[in-house]
């Protein structure tokens, strides 16, 4: 975005329909008052739209303490809420400058009788409120950001929720459509070039929100930049449970030590409960029987092999979680 770009915008639109309004008034005979009339006009226009363009911003912007916190998480990674903070207190500011500016320009207008010394006044207030916008142009392009960034956010219910995770390729979004029985949403998620997808589980006492994170919890946390490790754990904030899963066929390219790894990974940096799911059962052979027996024993969790049992116990286990849907 262009420096000034925000600020010019609500400028031009101030200045144009200043001189609009200032042109409409036509029922004054005597020239001193109609040059009065004009710049009174002028400069009031400014002043609204300047102060109403402000609060259009600041009326966008959510506040922290209203916000779930996974929202809260991503918004301080991509802005810190010090900065957001900041620049929503300097932007009141710059509206209480305009406000003050106008009440003493105003009144200069109103007891010259000199038409050339009002149209110096309301030069002079164009200018001044143009200046010190743009001086403050960085805190209007910051909180558009904000705004900006939290809208095109993806949009969560507060349901409780399980969060897909495992490499890519071990069989997330299949498990995901088996356990929802429909094609998920899309949603963009900052950080990441690929989309998270979502889908529910409808039950008689509620919905169950289920998430796949491609290009998230999909690779080593030592591989990410502290941005990205951050942006995977708001994920946290959002999983009642997380469903990891295997691939022990191989076919997806990956190692079944590489899969403990990240499991591992996750396990470290995550507190929420882990199943485990075994995909592609129906490519096992009679040894791959013989794998699970060993894994299973190693990781020591609640496993699956078929998506049915996972489904009804995922049911099971959030409906006696009352306080996540009551």
């Amino acid at each position: 975005m262009q420096r000034n770009k925000i600020v010019d915008n609500i400028l031009n639109k101030a200045f144009r329909r200043a001189k609009e309004n200032a042109n409409s008034i036509q029922d004054e005979t005597n020239k001193i008052n109609l040059a009065k009339k004009r710049e009174l006009v002028r400069i009031e226009t400014v002043k609204n739209i300047v102060t109403s363009e402000i609060d259009k911003l600041l009326i966008k912007i959510p506040k922290e303490k209203d916000l779930q916190e996974f929202y809260r998480s991503l918004l301080d990674i991509m802005f810190e809420w010090k900065n957001i903070k900041k620049s929503i207190t300097r932007i009141k500011y710059v509206k209480r400058f305009v406000l003050d500016f106008y009440k003493r320009y105003k009144n200069s207008i109103k007891i010259t009788k000199d038409t050339a010394r009002m149209s110096q006044l309301r030069k002079e207030f164009y200018g001044r409120v143009a200046s010190f916008l743009r001086r403050n142009s960085n805190h209007f392009e910051l909180l558009f950001n904000v705004y900006k960034a939290y809208e095109s956010l993806p949009k969560f219910k507060a349901y409780p929720t399980v969060v897909i995770a495992g490499l890519p390729n071990v069989g997330k979004s299949t498990l995901l459509k088996k356990l929802t029985g429909s094609e998920p949403s899309i949603q963009p998620y900052p950080f990441t070039t690929k989309d998270i997808m979502v889908g529910y589980i409808n039950t008689p006492y509620f919905k169950i929100q289920v998430i796949d994170t491609p290009g998230m919890l999909d690779r080593p946390f030592d591989t990410m930049n502290p941005i990205e490790k951050k942006a995977v754990l708001a994920i946290k904030y959002l999983a009642h449970l997380i469903i990891y899963v295997i691939d022990i066929t191989e076919t997806c390219g990956f190692t079944i030590k590489e899969q403990l790894d990240l499991l591992k990974n996750i396990e470290k940096e995550f507190d929420t409960e882990i199943w485990v799911y075994f995909s592609k059962t129906d490519l096992f052979e009679k040894d791959h029987w013989k794998v699970i027996n060993k894994i299973t024993k190693e990781i020591n969790k609640k496993y699956f092999l078929s998506h049915e049992d996972l489904k009804s116990s995922i049911i099971s286990y959030m409906k006696k979680r009352k306080e996540l849907y009551l």
